[in-house]
């Protein structure tokens, strides 16, 4: 069975709730993490990135980028299927405009 792939906002170094939902998906085998906006200071991003063995290619400093930078993609790679939001901000329902029923929110 193909996986869900899974993009993240927060969750990074330090996170205990994102740390608890990667555990989770871990176990579940039905889940990979493939990007997100994993920080507030991109370069800690980018860390936490690097010890998942995430590409930094789907790592972004913010939001908006993440948009951009998934919908930019080709179509054989946008893969994202779900994203998970680990806080509540004025993007929710903007997220839910343009990503339709891929989000899943955690609040």
């Amino acid at each position: 069975m193909e996986k869900i792939r899974l993009g993240m906002m927060g969750g990074g170094i330090g996170a205990f709730i994102g740390d608890a939902h990667r555990r989770g998906s871990r176990i579940s085998n039905k889940y990979e993490l493939i990007g997100g906006v994993f920080n507030d200071v991109y370069e800690a991003g980018k860390e936490f990135a690097t010890q998942e063995g995430i590409d930094l290619n789907r790592t972004y400093a913010t939001i908006d980028d993440f948009i951009k930078g998934e919908l930019a993609l080709p179509k054989k790679k946008k893969e994202l299927k779900r994203f998970l939001l680990l806080r509540l901000t004025f993007y929710i329902l903007k997220w839910q405009k343009m990503f339709g029923k891929w989000i899943s929110c955690n609040l």
